[in-house]
């Protein structure tokens, strides 16, 4: 039984004050890894190095904070910021490049 060998009692009031912080820490650690989310695991990118993977783990986390901001300005009726309101264009598809027949995908265009 782990949770009697706490400092504090366990479900007191102080041990509540004092562990609320980390299930927040935790929750949000969560839906970081989650394919709702912005999917982070072990192979989630293609980049070599820790400076790329930082870099765009960096960018998972900023996503996750505006899509953590644009939520709360939903659910609380915020109507102070005109950018964090402004709504998310949506992606309709991509543009597919048809390769001339002599060309490869691997090799550089010869001409513009």
């Amino acid at each position: 039984m782990p949770h009697l060998r706490q400092r504090l009692r366990w479900g007191s009031p102080e041990w509540i004050a004092e562990w609320n912080p980390r299930n927040a820490v935790e929750s949000g650690y969560g839906n970081l890894k989650t394919l709702d989310g912005e999917g982070l695991k072990r192979g989630w990118i293609r980049v070599v190095g820790l400076t790329a993977v930082g870099l765009m783990s960096t960018f998972a986390i900023i996503h996750y904070n505006l899509r953590m901001l644009r939520k709360w300005a939903r659910t609380t009726g915020y109507t102070g910021d005109d950018i964090l309101l402004r709504p998310i264009p949506e992606i309709l598809g991509y543009e597919r490049v048809e390769l001339r027949d002599h060309q490869a995908a691997v090799e550089p265009p010869r001409a513009a």
